[in-house]
């Protein structure tokens, strides 16, 4: 049996570029990289919106998160907020092994059990790792030589 490349299916299978795809693993290897949370300053607080809000260290959550409470508005939040790992119970290694099994191709159930959760939890996090890939790149502006293929077009009315 072939070995699934997860570089090639998006490449063959999504029809995505070099470009695209290189922006994708960037994206991914920095989280995998990240270790950032040890010595975390935030330009705004995710709950007010304060610009350089006073920030103190307030507890751990369950899943072993640092929590943080802003000094202006009160509230409690974790370094990740609004990230991919956000309000999970996984840990950091559940997630990189993760992403790295996505891109090598391995299956869910060798992933889920590989991480010691759930088959279900293992689709939802992979779902949310291809969400943010694809918010990511929604925006992304195209620049210099383009080439677009014919596409049909339909126009539908109300």
């Amino acid at each position: 049996m072939e070995e699934f490349n997860f570089i090639e299916y998006l490449r063959k299978e999504k029809g995505l570029n070099d470009y695209q795809i290189g922006k994708i693993q960037e994206l991914l290897d920095s989280f995998v990289k990240d270790d950032s949370h040890s010595h975390v300053s935030f330009e705004f607080c995710p709950k007010c919106g304060k610009f350089h809000p006073h920030v103190i260290r307030s507890g751990f959550a369950g899943s072993g998160k640092q929590l943080y409470r802003c000094t202006e508005c009160g509230r409690r939040f974790s370094y990740d907020h609004g990230t991919v790992t956000w309000y999970s119970h996984q840990n950091a290694d559940q997630w990189k092994t993760l992403i790295l099994d996505t891109f090598e191709g391995v299956g869910l159930e060798k992933t889920s059990r590989r991480i010691s959760v759930n088959i279900e939890t293992a689709f939802n996090m992979r779902h949310r790792i291809m969400c943010m890939m694809e918010k990511e790149l929604e925006n992304e502006v195209l620049s210099g030589e383009v080439e677009l293929d014919e596409t049909l077009v339909e126009k539908r009315l109300l």
